[in-house]
């Protein structure tokens, strides 16, 4: 398989998962690539919100930022929005950029990485959970310091998800099935791997062309 029909075939399968995870999941707080999806509100851009240096004290349109968003959820969309290995804790990433897991559920503290099932994949899909797992977990540790300096700070989500750690989930999604480009019908089967929750690898289960 040539490198550009691996890519498009794993753009396929990322799609079809995040649908089915948003379908099953759309009462819940999730993240998925690159939105913050909110019960019943549109879902937002996690680069959208602007840089702020947290170092200088500049904090506050994260914290009450107008537009409705928990304090809680403000902060993880400002720790995904920091330089991978910055020289300083929260150097902030280029204008409208982020870090972010493939697929979270807030709620539950669960993560997924989707990866082709091969070795390289297992390998990425391990870094990918370990470095959100951290910056996860920091976001919620941050949160609890800011939340008692100041009643601005605090939201209700969080009260609810203290007793949670961030980790790899172990839902696996079904066969899931569309029609490509030429409108040949795919098929993508998921497996978990028992060493690395939360990790998705998929593979081609079937490729059919399309039948009048």
């Amino acid at each position: 398989m040539i490198n550009n029909e691996r890519s498009e075939l794993g753009n396929i399968a990322h799609r079809l998962v995040s649908e089915e995870f948003l379908r099953i999941r759309r009462r819940r707080h999730l993240l998925l690539d690159q939105y913050l999806y909110v019960p019943q509100q549109t879902p937002r851009s996690l680069g959208a919100a602007p840089n702020v240096d947290i170092s200088r004290g500049q904090y506050g349109n994260h914290f009450n930022n107008g537009d409705g968003l928990d304090p809680y959820l403000c902060l993880i969309r400002l720790l995904l929005q920091t330089r991978k290995a910055g020289t300083w804790l929260w150097e902030p990433a280029a204008a409208g950029r982020s870090r972010r897991p493939d697929l979270a559920d807030v709620d539950y503290h669960e993560l997924y990485e989707v990866k082709p099932d091969n070795a390289r994949g297992q390998r990425e899909g391990r870094l990918a959970l370990n470095e959100f797992s951290r910056l996860l977990r920091q976001a919620d540790a941050e949160y609890v310091a800011y939340s008692r300096q100041s009643p601005r700070y605090r939201g209700s989500l969080y009260t609810e998800l203290s007793c949670r750690i961030w980790r790899g989930g172990s839902w696996v999604p079904p066969v899931l099935s569309t029609l490509g480009h030429e409108r040949n019908s795919l098929s993508f089967a998921f497996r978990g791997c028992p060493r690395t929750p939360g990790l998705l690898l998929w593979r081609l289960a079937s490729h059919q062309p399309f039948q009048r």
